[in-house]
Parts: C-alpha cells; sequence; structure tokens
C-alpha cells in the first residue's frame, strides 16, 4: 500500500438538496457469483482537508441477486 497526499482535486463539495449517486462493483472484492441476499453497508474514513478525518456511513440494504 502506498500512501499519497491528499489534494483539494480529491474533495467533492456536496450541496444541499442534491442528490450524489456512485456504482461500485461488489465482485471486484468479494466473491458474489452465488445466488442469494445480500446485505450491503458502506463505511469509510475519509481525510478532510484540514487533517482531520470523518466517517461516511451509508444505509443497509438489501439485494437479491437470482
Amino acid at each position: 500500500m502506498v500512501k499519497r497526499r491528499v489534494t483539494a482535486d480529491d474533495y467533492l463539495s456536496l450541496q444541499p438538496g442534491k442528490e450524489y449517486k456512485k456504482t461500485i462493483g461488489l465482485k471486484q472484492a468479494y466473491d458474489v457469483k452465488a445466488n442469494g441476499q445480500y446485505t450491503i453497508k458502506y463505511r469509510a474514513w475519509n481525510q478532510l482537508p484540514n487533517g482531520g478525518f470523518v466517517t461516511i456511513t451509508s444505509a443497509v440494504i438489501t439485494v437479491r441477486k437470482g
């Protein structure tokens, strides 16, 4: 793992009332070949421009494959 410097280009300012969506590929890190029910929750720790950190956590979602 390489630690790199965080720059202003790494940030997205979220505007009030706007919605942002991002699609992620679970099969890059998880074996999701089998049909069934999958429960997903996203949690990440992001660095702030001032050097602090913020935790970003999504709602829990459940998806069924197959």
